[in-house]
């Protein structure tokens, strides 16, 4: 992964990760896609900032 600030000023990057846990009952299974087709959502109204969000929307509805 890499990086650049195209700007004058300073920029801060925030990323968040988190080990996986298991959920009682259920288990992980594949899941596969192109990250260019996911929806570009911008974070708290903020247009220069995007998230992506990786998680299938079906999470815990097995």
């Amino acid at each position: 992964m890499t990086f650049v600030n195209a700007q004058a000023e300073d920029s801060q990057i925030f990323l968040y990760k988190r080990r996986y846990v298991p959920v009682e009952g259920h288990a992980p299974w594949l899941v596969s896609g192109n990250a260019s087709e996911l929806e570009r959502i911008h974070y708290e109204g903020m247009d220069d900032v995007i998230l992506l969000d990786f998680l299938p929307k079906e999470l815990g509805l097995i």
